[in-house]
């Protein structure tokens, strides 16, 4: 079984006729955000050992442009409950190019410095797995 879960893309963009930030939709190219889903899967597989993945799993939504990456648990003391904590951005832009942003303690977005947009999912997926800065994982 895969830890990664996900959202369709073909409705998201119907759903969502504006951006977050008030800028018109660009639709995620269903081989793209497919390509970029199994990315995050492989990496849940390393990042995650077998023998903790049904406590923790790392879950994919779409949203109009943009793919966020969660990490979901139970919650600590109400068991039955599940947290999801937002852990990356991935925002697929006009261009054709994705931009990797992280999560501030205000609860808004922020680009990821490290690396600018690019059409190389591999390097951005390597780049929330590798986390240099630890913005991503802590």
């Amino acid at each position: 079984t895969t830890s990664v879960r996900t959202a369709l893309f073909s409705s998201a963009s119907k759903r969502y006729p504006q951006a977050w930030n008030g800028s018109a939709v660009v639709p995620i190219p269903e081989f793209q955000g497919q390509r970029l889903i199994k990315l995050l899967e492989q990496f849940a597989a390393r990042k995650f050992s077998p023998r903790i993945r049904d406590k923790v799993r790392l879950e994919v939504k779409a949203r109009g442009s943009d793919i966020i990456v969660l990490e979901c648990r139970r919650h600590f003391r109400v068991r039955t409950l599940e947290t999801e904590c937002p852990i990356a951005r991935f925002h697929y832009q006009p261009d054709g190019r994705w931009r990797l942003f992280w999560l501030r303690h205000t609860g808004r977005w922020q680009a990821y410095e490290n690396v600018g947009p690019s059409r190389n999912l591999v390097r951005l997926v390597r780049e929330l797995e590798d986390d240099s800065t630890h913005i991503f994982w802590g």
